[in-house]
């Protein structure tokens, strides 16, 4: 699990995908990255 930051100063958490996680790219703090949330 991995906290990401938003612009609002909130804290979510999250997992690396699938796709990622195979590719052994690494995700770093201060990285940018892309998020899809659920209700």
């Amino acid at each position: 699990m991995l906290q990401v930051r938003l612009d609002i100063e909130d804290l979510i958490l999250g997992y690396v995908s699938g796709k990622i996680r195979r590719s052994f790219l690494q995700i770093l703090p201060g990285n940018i990255v892309k998020i899809e949330t659920s209700p």
